[in-house]
C-alpha cells in the first residue's frame, strides 16, 4: 500500500470518528436542559475524555454534572486515569480525602454527589452542602466515614440512622422502605427515624413498608412525627388506615393516570406467559391493593402528578408483582403479595423489560438479595 493511500484511509478514519462524535453529542438531551455556560463545558469535557480516554465517552450525565460545577483546573491538564480521575481534577483538592462511596454515585451521573464532591473537595466539609439541612454534625461525621452505599438517599439515611443510636437490622429495614430516597419533608423523617430507634422495628419482618406508607399519610394530613406513641398503638392505627384504602371513593373511580413515555412488555419465560403494562387509572390502584394486599394505592397522588409511574406485573394472566419508575426512568421498587421481595424468576424477567424499555436499574427496593 502507498504512502498516500495511508494517510488517506487515516484521514477518513478520523472524519468518521469525528462524525461519530457529533452524532453522539446531538442525541444527547440532557445536553439541550444546559444553559449556555454549563453547555460549552459540559462539550469541552466530552471532547477531551473522546481525545484521552474514548472508551468513556459515553458518560453523559457526568459531564452534565461537572459543567454546572465551578471547576479548580482546567480539563486541559488532566492526567489522572479513567472518570474518577477527572472528577478528582476537576473538584478535589490534593488534602482533602473522598469518602469511598461518593465517586462511583458521581461516575454514574448523580448529579447531588458531584455538587456533594465539589463541597468536600473544595471546603473539606459537608457544611453548606446540598444535603438536608437538618443533618447534625454527627450525622455528617458519620457520612463521611461511610464504607459503602449505593445510592445517595441510602448514604444518608445510614448515616442518620448511625447517628441516633439504630443498627444494621434498622439500616436494612429502612432501606427495603420508600425513605431510601430523600424527600422535601426530611426534618419530619429525620424525627421519625428517631422515634423508630427509640420503639424498635416490628415483629414481623414485612410490618415496616405498610407503617412507613401509613406515616407518609399521616405527614401529608399535617399530622406531627410520632414521639409519645407506642409502636403496639401505631400498628392498630395503621391496619384500620389500610382496611380504609380497600374502599375506593367513588370522585376516584374513573379518574385516569398519566400515560408514562415507556412500553408494555409481552414475554415468555421460565414455561410462563408475563404481562407488564401501566396501570392506566386511580381504580386500578385500588384493585392492585387489594389482590396483592400492599398500599399502592397510596400512591396515587404521585402517579396523577406524573412523579411516578406505576406498573402491574401478571404471570399468566394473575397479578404477582408491581412496579413504580420515577420520571426519569428509574426503577424505583418492586414489591409482590404482602410487600414481599421478587424471587428470581419474576427479577429477571423486570431485568429483561427494563433493558428493551431503556429503564435504568440500580438500587431496587423489593430487588432478590
Amino acid at each position: 500500500m502507498s504512502r498516500s493511500s495511508r494517510l488517506g484511509g487515516s484521514v477518513a478514519a478520523r472524519l468518521s470518528e469525528e462524525d461519530r462524535l457529533d452524532a453522539l453529542l446531538c442525541r444527547w438531551r440532557p445536553l439541550r436542559a444546559l444553559g449556555r455556560s454549563a453547555g460549552r463545558r459540559a462539550r469541552m469535557l466530552f471532547y477531551t475524555v473522546a481525545l484521552r480516554d474514548p472508551d468513556h465517552v459515553g458518560a453523559t450525565a457526568l459531564f452534565s454534572a461537572l459543567g454546572r460545577m465551578p471547576w479548580l483546573r482546567a480539563p486541559d491538564a488532566w492526567n489522572e486515569p479513567g472518570l474518577e480521575g477527572l472528577v478528582r481534577h476537576l473538584l478535589v483538592r490534593v488534602r482533602h480525602p473522598l469518602p469511598p462511596w461518593l465517586l462511583p454515585l458521581a461516575i454514574d451521573g448523580c448529579a447531588e454527589s458531584v455538587a456533594l464532591i465539589a463541597r468536600l473537595g473544595d471546603a473539606g466539609h459537608l457544611g453548606g452542602s446540598p444535603l438536608p439541612t437538618c443533618l447534625t454534625r454527627r450525622m455528617l461525621h458519620e457520612l463521611t466515614v461511610l464504607p459503602r452505599a449505593d445510592s445517595l438517599g441510602a448514604a444518608v439515611r445510614t448515616a442518620q440512622i448511625h447517628a441516633l443510636g439504630g443498627g444494621p437490622e434498622l439500616v436494612d429495614a429502612v432501606l427495603e422502605t420508600r425513605l431510601r430516597t430523600l424527600g422535601a419533608a426530611e426534618p419530619w423523617w429525620q424525627a421519625t427515624l428517631a422515634w423508630l430507634v427509640r420503639v424498635g422495628l416490628p415483629e414481623e419482618p414485612g410490618e415496616l413498608g405498610p407503617l412507613v406508607d401509613f406515616l407518609d399519610a399521616q405527614r401529608a394530613a399535617g399530622v406531627p412525627p410520632p414521639w409519645r406513641q407506642s409502636l403496639r398503638r401505631m400498628l392498630v392505627d395503621c391496619a384500620r388506615w389500610h382496611t380504609q384504602l380497600a374502599y375506593v371513593p367513588l370522585a376516584e373511580v374513573d379518574r385516569r393516570l398519566p400515560l408514562p413515555p415507556w412500553p408494555r412488555a409481552t414475554m415468555d419465560a421460565e414455561g410462563a406467559a408475563w404481562l407488564i403494562r401501566p396501570m392506566r387509572t386511580v381504580f386500578e390502584l385500588y384493585m392492585e391493593g387489594r389482590v396483592l394486599h400492599h398500599c399502592v394505592a397510596t400512591y396515587a397522588s404521585r402517579a396523577r402528578n406524573g412523579h411516578s409511574s406505576l406498573w402491574t406485573m401478571r404471570r399468566d394472566g394473575r397479578r404477582c408483582a408491581t412496579l413504580e419508575v420515577d420520571r426519569d426512568g428509574v426503577l424505583v421498587q418492586a414489591r409482590g403479595r404482602g410487600n414481599r421481595m421478587l424471587d428470581a424468576v419474576e427479577w429477571q424477567v423486570v431485568l429483561r423489560w427494563a433493558e428493551d424499555a431503556g429503564i435504568w436499574v440500580g438500587s431496587v427496593a423489593g430487588a432478590p438479595a
